[in-house]
């Protein structure tokens, strides 16, 4: 099967899908439910919001939209730069190319168990889901298809998060942020003639900043603020009177948001003439780990010689949005680089081991 798996690999990664190229994200979904027409026993829809098409195939003859798993997963990839992103290439038993890791081999390999599951007839109600927009957000992606059409599951098999040896247990939430302050302008050589709008931003900011934690303890699972962007002015020589900052938030517990959003408010008290957009939000994502499903796949991993520490993700995930429904998300992926670098890569031999615990478990549980 580890051939199979390869060769749609390889063949994923020929798509150039970036969130905005549209062309070839439709090309690579069809591609995708291409291989599952020549079933008899597999439903297929095509879904799109804000122009970010997605794709479900089930194995039921009905509409119905609870499944015992879900298989999700996402096609589109950060841009790249560098020579030969889009030409896979084999190097050594790891197969290289943008979105190698993440996350076109697991989609191969979730696309494999799938038809295997078909073949087999299996009594399982399964859903291969697949977006187009997760990079830039997952809203119109996996939260369309979640909120909105209403799938739900038992349990989600969602690759995006964890390491060869670690599943990712929680993940934190996520809140952007945009702070804008008006001013009063005038010449840069008579200040005392103008309100500063940068000045006010900066002091806006130092003020948030004082929320969170100062110093990042161990393992640096804690509340984090990152100032992300900064735009205002016209020139030099001018006293600017508008600017605005971007925020980057992330928090540990659900609660956290609320308190954060009201500290946050209060200070833009002190300052008349600033306000506050949320311009994202997500929850954490937080796993039981005493879920039956949870427990079976660490189970099945520890038979194929697997034994996996806990991780906690930093970043955001699709997997918040089945977590909001208390949905368990198993979040591992194979052997491979770190996301998003140049000359991404996965290793072939612990596709093959993805594949064998994956299918074990879709079988057995």
């Amino acid at each position: 099967m580890i051939e199979k798996i390869i060769e749609i690999t390889k063949k994923l990664i020929s798509f150039k899908t970036t969130s905005d190229n549209y062309e070839e994200l439709n090309k690579a979904l069809l591609y995708i439910s291409d291989m599952f027409k020549k079933f008899n026993k597999v439903k297929i829809y095509k879904y799109k919001s804000n122009k970010k098409p997605s794709l479900v195939i089930t194995n039921l003859k009905n509409k119905d939209r609870s499944f015992d798993y879900i298989l999700n997963g996402h096609i589109d990839v950060v841009p790249a730069k560098y020579q030969n992103a889009f030409n896979p290439m084999i190097k050594n038993n790891k197969l290289y190319g943008r979105g190698a890791m993440d996350m076109k081999s697991e989609i191969a390999v979730m696309c494999v168990v799938f038809m295997n599951l078909i073949e087999l007839k299996t009594n399982k109600k399964i859903a291969l889901m697949i977006t187009s927009d997760e990079e830039t957000g997952g809203f119109d992606g996996t939260r369309y298809l979640v909120e909105d059409v209403g799938y739900r599951a038992k349990c989600v098999i969602l690759p995006d998060d964890g390491f060869y040896h670690k599943i990712t247990i929680k993940e934190k939430g996520v809140l952007h942020l945009k702070i804008i302050a008006k001013g009063k302008s005038a010449h840069g050589s008579r200040p005392w003639l103008g309100k500063n709008s940068i000045e006010e931003i900066i002091n806006i900011f130092m003020e948030i900043k004082k929320i969170f934690p100062k110093k990042f303890n161990k393992n640096k699972w804690i509340n984090t603020l990152n100032i992300g962007k900064i735009n205002g002015g016209m020139a030099t020589n001018v006293v600017p009177d508008y600017a605005e900052a971007y925020l980057d938030v992330r928090f540990i517990n659900k609660n956290d948001k609320t308190k954060i959003i009201e500290k946050i408010k209060k200070i833009l008290k002190k300052y008349k003439n600033s306000h506050y957009q949320i311009i994202v939000e997500g929850d954490p994502l937080i796993n039981d780990l005493n879920n039956f499903y949870i427990k079976k796949f660490l189970k099945i991993a520890n038979k194929h010689k697997i034994k996996f520490n806990y991780h906690y993700g930093h970043g955001a995930s699709d997997g918040r949005f089945f977590s909001k429904y208390n949905i368990p998300v198993i979040m591992w992926r194979p052997k491979s680089s770190e996301a998003h670098i140049n000359n991404e890569w996965v290793d072939i031999k612990s596709l093959e081991k993805y594949y064998q615990i994956l299918k074990e478990f879709l079988l057995t549980c």
